[in-house]
């Protein structure tokens, strides 16, 4: 009853959950290789394991308060998601190039007062996972303190990050078997 009435008073008056975001919306991708059932994961510098992702922003990189105007607002099916996902993993891991991936899923993991994050997930095959080197680009090293595979009965204990919301797991566990 409690969950209830905080989300009637959040819609009805558009209660933000926090007062910023980094950027007008954000994405990231997480990559799993089905073949061996394993998931990539980085661990950061606020100590916990997550996947490449961040803010989609209107010119400089910014924080922007909320709620987040609503001719800034994005669809959730505006293509800068994917583009900023990919993005994501080319600094977070793809400083050495990027495995050949398919994208077999998408949804938005969160949303409040306007902001959107939306998480895509990337398979790769067992052959470009053996040849994938993953590294951060220079200027994005600072974010990751480790990373590694994990597979499907292990990572779920890891320190994750907010972003694993349950949808986004049980999905993630659909793609693992």
């Amino acid at each position: 009853m409690k969950l209830l009435r905080r989300t009637i008073r959040r819609v009805i008056l558009e209660e933000c959950e926090k007062d910023r975001y980094w950027g007008i919306a954000a994405a990231g991708v997480v990559v799993v290789c089905s073949e061996d059932s394993s998931i990539y994961l980085h661990l950061r510098h606020n100590g916990s394991w997550a996947y490449p992702g961040g803010g989609i922003h209107l010119g400089r990189e910014q924080f922007v308060r909320t709620p987040i105007p609503e001719e800034q607002r994005l669809n959730p099916n505006d293509l800068r998601f994917r583009a900023t996902a990919i993005e994501e993993l080319e600094e977070e891991a793809g400083h050495l190039g990027l495995p050949a991936y398919d994208i077999v899923d998408e949804l938005v993991t969160y949303e409040d007062c306007g902001f959107v994050y939306k998480t895509f997930i990337a398979d790769i095959s067992l052959e470009e996972k053996s040849a994938w080197e993953p590294q951060p680009h220079p200027s994005c090293a600072w974010e990751i303190q480790d990373h590694g595979w994990f597979d499907k009965d292990e990572w779920q204990a890891k320190n994750l990050h907010r972003g694993f919301t349950s949808q986004l797991i049980s999905k993630i566990n659909g793609v693992l078997q």
